[in-house]
């Protein structure tokens, strides 16, 4: 959840996807850089975006990104507080 609190810092108003692609992506290059000698051969969380979105304190809304220059309705995801991106 922490990879995740961050990546929704960052990326506040993205699709759900694209906030825990990069938060798989931090939690990956973390713990490489850690360990090289044992790169994790899985996956290193399993994403359930429902407890994502509660344990971050996130909100959905449905919204449009763009997509190859598409736009495209998906579920965008928010901090619930202005407070919260800052704090993380």
């Amino acid at each position: 959840p922490v990879a995740f609190r961050i990546a929704l810092a960052v990326l506040g108003g993205a699709s759900h996807s694209a906030v825990s692609a990069a938060a798989h992506l931090l939690t990956w290059e973390l713990s490489v850089q850690s360990d090289p000698d044992s790169t994790p051969a899985r996956p290193l969380f399993c994403d359930d975006p429902e407890a994502d979105l509660a344990l971050s304190r996130a909100r959905p809304a449905d919204g449009v990104v763009d997509v190859a220059g598409s736009e495209v309705t998906g579920r965008l995801i928010f901090y619930r507080g202005s407070a919260l991106p800052a704090a993380v």
